[in-house]
């Protein structure tokens, strides 16, 4: 590389490369301000001697070849710091030009200028970027001096925003902790009662699900500012990548019923404080407990209204949640077709918003769909392995991710499995404020040990979910999930024939709709052991279609398709397309 491609170049050719290594690809007009003066030349005289070096003309973008440009990261390591800095800072100065202020912080943290970073930030404080990279953001705040912090109040709230949206909860409590003592310093005027609304809004997070305790924050924050808060915008999604409403607010048994009350007594004061915000979270949150009461037809209502709520003020969060209770509404219908089709429209939505985080929460409601059918083939790969530190997921869909995952598991044997990790998460209490979280692991419990031959475990299990479950009515959940229970649920009813037969008559309906939608699914089973998603990609692949536009097309990423494609070559033993074309016919 050094020889061959590097040290042939003139030095002018060399600094381009410097100044641009920090980005993957550029225009010619990212170049000219990043060199500092016309490019077009020397890229025209780098592309032409270097075939490491590419030019997309229809996009007008430069990119190196990956290993080209790790060469170049490393000669650029080798530079003198201060050269270093310069380069990202410039990089930094160049996405604040262009408005993508989240980019901007990355190279300005990179050049360690916290100042610019910190500025970067307070110039869009309404965006929610923090959710999205709130990793990126707790290390810079942690790492940030406290005399830049102190000079930056409006990116110190930030930083709490950030702790909590990834779950990082001591930093969040360090932080508000710190908010209030610099809030409870500044002289008296509106500038302070501002600031102090906006630590009322912080407050609320603290006491997240305990809805009166929210609400109370809520409305002190309303009478401080006097506006809507500044800390982040309506398009953050409201649910954190949950898909179920109910998930994210139920947290005690026997009081769901006060629960629904507070949500609509509370959300409004919300909706002032955070336009709107979540709009139509207390219909979502009462349409799945009446869904999980088995009160099908006022759960579609209720959810049709919460739908029309969210859509109507942007909440796409929201609205996937409504798109999940629909779906699981069709399946209990034997609509599977419909169920199916809602996921795809998830997908669609998504695409369009390029709310791409999101796709992980349609991969989720996905997930359970086809666990539901028993078919775990079909589920998304990374909801059958353990989740990462490093995962996307947002911190508050992992409870629900669980969920899933958990059933997979059974369906699978790994029975041990099962025991070992519900045992440990329920024992942590990681999701204690998720009761439905509880819920869902005590019966995977039970139904481990029950097939494991393990009697009394399984009772005790069972019995604990049923106590979470009968004072408000949710049925559901056993219904979805007899099939793995067996006579255990049979043995811990003996008390209660009552919830017994309520429970045993929503499955018998679910299960001879998925029955029905098992059907379905077998007439369309593709050859070679394809699942329907690799079946899907491998035919636009063989019409001829490319990479990008199989993605747009069934609304994934292109990273996805170059996986289903390379199980369908393996499958099929074709190793082109032409080939692959030929096998599906």
């Amino acid at each position: 590389m050094e020889k061959e491609v590097y040290a042939p170049l003139s030095p002018a050719l060399k600094e381009l490369l410097f100044a641009l290594v920090p980005l993957e690809r550029v225009s010619i007009e990212q170049a000219d301000f990043l060199y500092g003066g016309d490019t077009r030349g020397l890229l025209a005289e780098l592309t032409r001697k270097n075939s490491f070096v590419f030019f997309d003309a229809e996009s007008g973008i430069y990119s190196p070849h990956s290993i080209f440009r790790q060469y170049v990261l490393e000669l650029f390591q080798r530079l003198p710091e201060d050269r270093r800095r310069a380069a990202h800072r410039k990089c930094g100065d160049w996405f604040m030009r262009v408005g993508e202020v989240a980019s901007a912080m990355e190279h300005y943290r990179t050049a360690g200028d916290f100042e610019l970073a910190l500025t970067a930030l307070e110039s869009d404080m309404g965006r929610h970027f923090v959710t999205e990279r709130a990793g990126f953001f707790t290390e810079m705040f942690k790492a940030c001096p406290e005399e830049i912090l102190e000079r930056h109040l409006g990116a110190a709230f930030k930083y709490a925003i950030a702790a909590f949206s990834a779950a990082d909860f001591p930093a969040f409590g360090a932080q508000v902790g710190w908010l209030a003592q610099k809030c409870a310093a500044l002289p008296p005027g509106k500038d302070a009662d501002a600031w102090r609304g906006e630590l009322e809004f912080l407050l609320s997070l603290a006491a997240f699900n305990d809805i009166e305790a929210m609400s109370a924050h809520h409305r002190r924050a309303n009478a401080l500012l006097g506006r809507p808060t500044g800390l982040f915008g309506p398009d953050s999604p409201w649910t954190l990548g949950s898909p179920s409403v109910l998930f994210m607010f139920h947290r005690e048994s026997g009081t769901l019923a006060d629960e629904l009350r507070q949500m609509r007594e509370c959300l409004p004061h919300y909706y002032t404080l955070a336009r709107h915000h979540g709009a139509g979270g207390e219909h979502l949150m009462e349409a799945e407990a009446l869904y999980n009461a088995g009160q099908f037809t006022k759960a579609e209502i209720s959810c049709h209204w919460g739908q029309s709520m969210a859509a109507e003020h942007g909440q796409l969060g929201n609205v996937l949640c409504a798109l999940f209770l629909r779906m699981r509404l069709a399946l209990a219908a034997g609509d599977f077709g419909k169920a199916r089709n809602l996921i795809v429209t998830m997908r669609g939505l998504i695409t369009r918003s390029r709310d791409y985080f999101l796709l992980h929460t349609v991969d989720l409601c996905e997930g359970w769909l086809y666990a539901a059918l028993g078919r775990t083939g079909e589920l998304p790969a990374w909801l059958l392995s353990e989740l990462s530190e490093g995962s996307r997921l947002y911190a508050f869909a992992r409870g629900f991710y669980y969920i899933v995952h958990g059933r997979a598991l059974l369906l699978a044997g790994e029975y041990a499995r099962v025991i070992g990790l519900f045992g440990h998460l329920l024992d942590a209490g990681l999701f204690q404020k998720n009761l439905l979280f509880s819920l869902h692991g005590h019966i995977y419990l039970a139904a481990a040990h029950q097939s494991l031959g393990h009697t009394a475990p399984a009772l005790e299990a069972l019995q604990k979910a049923l106590d979470a479950a009968l004072p408000d009515d949710l049925f559901m959940p056993f219904a979805e999930n007899l099939d793995l229970l067996g006579a255990v649920f049979q043995d811990a009813c003996r008390e209660n024939p009552a919830a017994r037969d309520t429970v045993c008559s929503l499955t018998a309906k679910l299960e001879a709709c998925k029955a029905a939608a098992l059907r379905e699914l077998q007439t369309e089973t593709p050859a070679f052991g394809l699942s329907a998603r690799e079946y899907e990609t491998a035919r636009l692949a063989a019409q001829g279609l490319s990479n990008q536009e199989i993605a747009e097309r069934l609304f994934v990423s292109v990273n996805t398709v170059k996986t289903h494609l390379k199980t369908a070559y393996r499958k099929t033993g074709a190793s082109s397309r032409p080939a692959l074309k030929k096998m599906l016919r």
